[in-house]
């Protein structure tokens, strides 16, 4: 049968938009079930009108196809997610020509969805004949659209599937009002004219593309929502969604934009989700945004938030003077499954913003790869290296690609080691350097050691040393001594301690610290256990003076001698052979 809609008189006023009534409520025990889906960037060919888009229809088969043959589930099956359930797609993520196939899919849920999806360029035309199309019977485009044949458009859809009884499937258009990005000129060529805003019984959801949320332009899409939700009598709870494109996402305008939404619209959330552009910026206050995909608020009721004395491994809190969100660390094409709550929160509630409970790796597409709960340095280690590794020697990009994909050392053991040296490789800090904190980029001596550790690792002189037992992240392949690289400490400090693990009368492999003092008191040395100070030694034999049997052998040499640029490998490992008994 015909669907059909109703619209709100006050709303119905403003200017450019298109309002329509949902009796439908979304949320439970007053929380959000959002899931975004983090897609790979498109080539230039695929972003034309009519090209492919696997990675978003791998993601659409994940998420909503079981195999009844193999009984195997789907993501949504297997997950379980209270309903109602909102889907979020970036923008250009499908072609207008797959709306059939995603609707089919969609249609066929058992559960309450809210699916937002952005479609590539498509000619007025194809709009015209999709809306004439007598096959689905669904509320289509808004009347205040006009559709000029020949030019290209792109925008979303928004599907509202309710399987209920007396429930109803409906899917609507919405055209982006606003053409502000760099691929846009050779593939979209119109704008649309409104902005679309559904009111469901408890909230209202306004849907938006990339652009229309960072355009200043007189009557912008950010305005017009900003008077949709002032026209409401009950000042309901206010969901503006954006999907992106958006290969520069740290970019200032954003932070500018956001501030104003989420300031200028009483009760407001905003969540993007953007493809996964996985570009790190060497500079933090850039870095941080990652691919802005996450979830915002006003920062006045940052105040109400509960404590976050734990660390969330999937997102990490971003501020600005005017807004508090959930940023997603994970640059990757990626699913993620998370609750949204509006604030206020009260002083005791457990919850916040956006907690994010699984992520699906789009990679592989298999339920083996959902994440519960990754380390956070796992996230952060990895992606520090890239910020700072590049430009970078090709052995050094080998090492943080090996880093990357695990090499059998936590990452919490290797940036403690780096930081605290010795015994920190059994047993790291219990504080780890907290990558979230202000100033939130390193220390300077980790970025020193870790670039030392990826010179040394990236050679085919060196194995990764993953026994916890042992001293050292690597181990010459020659000598089979290990290589302890260190950083942090005074070179007094440094010395004495080495002097100690040296009197140690347990076997170990010859030990070479390649260090740093914050003081610059480290030259290149060997290291003698102090028989005058070292009263845990036993008393030398006399034919034993100026020897040290019984004892570890251990050597400094300067952190700058290993990353001295005028060095090839074989003059590194020269120094590091020096002395060295085999």
């Amino acid at each position: 049968m015909a669907r059909e809609h109703t619209t709100n008189d006050s709303a119905k006023d403003v200017e450019g938009s298109d309002r329509y009534e949902i009796p439908m409520r979304l949320l439970s025990n007053g929380a959000l079930s959002l899931v975004m889906v983090q897609t790979a960037p498109l080539s230039s060919e695929q972003l034309r009108e009519g090209g492919d888009r696997p990675a978003a229809l791998a993601a659409v088969h994940a998420l909503f196809d079981h195999d009844d043959a193999s009984g195997a589930e789907s993501e949504l099956d297997s997950l379980a997610p209270p309903d109602p359930l909102l889907i979020v797609f970036p923008e250009f993520s499908f072609g207008f020509n797959h709306w059939h196939d995603l609707d089919e899919r969609i249609r066929k849920r058992p559960e309450k969805i809210i699916v937002i999806a952005g479609f590539g360029p498509v000619k007025g035309k194809a709009i015209r004949e999709w809306t004439e199309d007598p096959r689905v019977e669904t509320e289509r485009l808004g009347p205040n659209e006009t559709l000029r044949s020949g030019r290209s458009y792109n925008g979303g859809w928004c599907w509202v599937h309710d399987p209920s009884d007396t429930g109803r499937t409906q899917c609507f258009c919405f055209l982006k009002n606003c053409r502000e990005q760099s691929v846009e000129p050779q593939h979209v060529t119109e704008e649309g004219r409104s902005v679309l805003a559904l009111r469901f019984d408890d909230m209202l959801l306004l849907p938006a593309i990339c652009a229309d949320l960072v355009s200043n332009r007189e009557g912008n899409p950010q305005e017009r929502f900003r008077e949709i939700a002032r026209s409401e009598a009950d000042e309901p709870r206010v969901l503006v969604v954006g999907s992106l494109y958006d290969p520069s996402p740290w970019n200032s305008i954003w932070n500018a934009r956001l501030n104003y939404l989420v300031q200028s619209i009483p009760n407001v959330v905003v969540a993007l989700v953007n493809c996964a552009f996985d570009v790190p910026r060497s500079q933090d206050e850039e870095d941080c945004w990652r691919t802005r995909t996450g979830v915002y608020m006003d920062r006045r009721y940052r105040a109400s938030l509960p404590s976050e004395s734990e660390r969330r491994p999937f997102i990490r809190t971003q501020e600005t003077d005017a807004l508090v969100g959930g940023v997603v660390r994970h640059s990757q094409p990626s699913i993620l499954f998370g609750r949204v709550v509006w604030p206020p929160y009260g002083p005791t509630t457990a919850r916040w913003l956006w907690e994010v409970s699984h992520r699906l790796d789009l990679v592989t597409m298999v339920s083996e790869d959902i994440t519960e709960c990754p380390s956070l340095l796992d996230y952060e280690f990895p992606r520090f290296l890239r910020r700072h590794m590049q430009p970078g020697t090709s052995q050094q990009e080998a090492a943080v690609r090996e880093i990357s994909d695990g090499v059998g050392i936590s990452s919490e053991s290797i940036t403690g080691t780096c930081l605290h040296g010795l015994g920190a490789k059994a047993s790291p800090p219990t504080e780890p350097w907290g990558f979230d904190n202000q100033p939130t980029d390193p220390k300077e001596l980790l970025k020193r050691s870790t670039k030392a550790l990826c010179q040394l690792a990236g050679s085919d002189q060196t194995v990764w040393c993953v026994d916890p037992s042992l001293e050292g992240l690597l181990s010459c392949t020659e000598t089979g001594a290990n290589i302890l690289i260190w950083s942090g400490e005074k070179g007094k400090v440094m010395r004495q301690q080495l002097r100690s693990w040296a009197a140690c009368t347990d076997s170990h492999p010859p030990l070479i610290a390649v260090a740093h003092a914050d003081d610059g008191g480290l030259y290149p040395e060997l290291v003698r256990p102090d028989r005058h100070t070292d009263f845990a030694a036993p008393p030398e034999e006399s034919d034993d003076i100026g020897q040290a049997h019984g004892t570890r052998f251990a050597k400094f040499i300067p952190i700058a001698e290993v990353l001295d640029d005028e060095q090839d490998d074989d003059q590194r490992f020269d120094a590091l052979r020096e002395d060295v008994p085999l």
